[in-house]
């Protein structure tokens, strides 16, 4: 299938049939260069459907899909930033994330003065999410018209192609969805990269959480993985090897799936007796393969059953059990206790969350989770702008933010220096919990009050999992973590409770 007919087929698939198009993406982003942690950022089904678009026109500036739209703060002395996402067709998932949060972010700083009393204008430029040539073209265009302050970056994939340009150009670029870290090209590591800052959890950093937590907090010695071999998934075996060889431990099992599978039984039959058992892939099959688990008998109950190999505690991919729609999917196959990795600025139900009341006040919406993202990398241009006073110092707008110091605007304080540009921070991890209506699933341990304070009722889904990594978060956020604890947000539980 030639290039044009490969985009013509996803096209049409994006509202029939999502989970092929998008599964058909990723093998297209991957063709073309695209690595796998960037690739699992398009898969994310939390943040919405494959062809559903973004909001109403009245919601916000982004929602017209013209490449050079109107903005908040249109018009006048402003600041202009550009925004390369997919706001439209497929991938529009991703760009309705990216307009939410921008949306809501230059509402907020131009409502309260904006940026040295100057609005702020941000313009989308809408490209083909499975098109690297032409995320190459719209960086060229930004970075070319000379009258723009930043780049926020809200595709996976197209950084390293353009590193000979970015080195030259020395436009700042704010990276929101892409993971140069767990690619090694991170700057100081890549140095032609240093005008880029990347937002982005790293992936490693998740598997290296997850193993950590099999062998360090529950005791487990087998952990089996079970990918999609549709999506390179050959990169998540080794990565996941390398996480658990750190702390002593091995794969047990590898087994693979593809597209849709509707019988899982044979991979389940080979996996053994695994304590955990670790699904890499989105929240369609990952929901089909659990209702099989539980109709086999081997759903995760608890810690004693997880142990004796019979009932493997289930974790995998921030993108599916990181959010509600595989546990709704799955329904009561989906059991407390089953975990995955973030971090702690991206907990929506926290005070810290600021981005919430702004969605609130002027888009009328609720998160969905991830929009702290391009918001702080909107803020990292804007505090640039502020610190040098002249967008055309691009040496010193990069300078500026290697030197800015903490900076809090969407959720949690981030920061960068001359020798790390990433914006989280290894003690920022947390574990991620299913829990299931505000009620426990047995005793030994209470739900937290964002139950009965922020969700809806009847939600299932994600909720933070206090007590395995209490102790790094607290080195790292002592105030926050104090107020976690005493106010009773999230899932504290010793380290006895038989469920997590």
């Amino acid at each position: 299938m030639n290039e044009d007919r490969e985009r013509d087929f996803i096209e049409r698939n994006a509202k029939t049939n999502p989970d092929v198009a998008r599964r058909r993406l990723l093998q297209w982003m991957l063709k073309a260069g695209w690595t796998l942690p960037a690739a699992s950022i398009l898969s994310a089904s939390a943040i919405t459907a494959c062809g559903q678009g973004g909001l109403d026109a009245d919601s916000g500036f982004l929602a017209s899909r013209n490449t050079d739209g109107g903005a908040f703060g249109e018009g006048g002395d402003e600041i202009k930033v550009a925004a390369i996402g997919p706001y439209s067709g497929i991938g529009s998932f991703v760009g309705a994330i990216l307009q939410r949060s921008l949306d809501a972010s230059v509402a907020h700083i131009n409502a309260t003065g904006g940026v040295g009393g100057r609005k702020v204008r941000v313009i989308p430029k809408d490209i083909s999410a499975a098109d690297v040539q032409q995320v190459i073209n719209a960086y060229q265009d930004i970075a070319g018209a000379g009258d723009y302050a930043g780049l926020v970056f809200g595709v996976p994939g197209g950084i390293t192609e353009l590193q000979d340009r970015i080195a030259t150009d020395q436009l700042l670029v704010a990276a929101a969805f892409a993971d140069l870290k767990t690619e090694g090209n991170l700057y100081p590591q890549n140095q032609a990269l240093r005008p880029v800052f990347q937002f982005l959890l790293p992936t490693d950093w998740s598997l290296d959480l997850m193993a950590d937590y099999c062998a360090n907090d529950r005791g487990y010695s087998r952990v089996a993985l079970m990918y999609d071999d549709t999506t390179g998934g050959g990169e998540i075996v080794d990565r996941s090897r390398s996480s658990l060889s750190k702390v002593g431990m091995s794969l047990s099992s590898v087994v693979t799936y593809t597209l849709n599978n509707s019988n899982f039984g044979p991979q389940l039959s080979k996996i053994g007796n695994p304590n955990s058992f670790w699904i890499w892939g989105l929240a369609t099959d990952v929901a089909n393969a659990v209702k099989q688990i539980d109709d086999a008998g081997r759903a995760y109950a608890t810690i004693n059953e997880a142990k004796a190999g019979t009932n493997p505690q289930l974790m995998g991919s921030p993108a599916a059990l990181g959010e509600k729609k595989w546990a709704e999917l799955a329904g009561e196959s989906a059991k407390a206790g089953t975990l995955t990795a973030w971090h702690i600025g991206g907990l929506i139900y926290l005070p810290q969350f600021a981005i919430r009341g702004w969605l609130q006040e002027y888009l009328d919406t609720f998160p969905s989770g991830g929009e702290e993202t391009p918001a702080n990398a909107l803020a990292m241009i804007m505090k640039a702008v502020e610190k040098t006073g002249n967008i055309q110092d691009r040496e010193g707008m990069i300078r500026a933010v290697e030197t800015m110091g903490p900076v809090t605007f969407a959720a949690m304080p981030y920061e960068f220096t001359a020798d790390n540009h990433l914006a989280v921070h290894p003690d920022d991890m947390i574990m991620v919990t299913l829990e299931r209506g505000g009620k426990p699933a047995r005793a030994g341990y209470d739900v937290g009050r964002e139950w009965e304070d922020v969700f809806p009722t009847g939600y299932v889904g994600p909720t933070h999992l206090v007590r395995p990594t209490r102790e790094a978060n607290t080195r790292r956020h002592p105030e926050v973590m104090k107020q976690i604890i005493e106010e009773g947000w999230g899932t504290n539980c010793p380290r006895e409770c038989e469920t997590h």
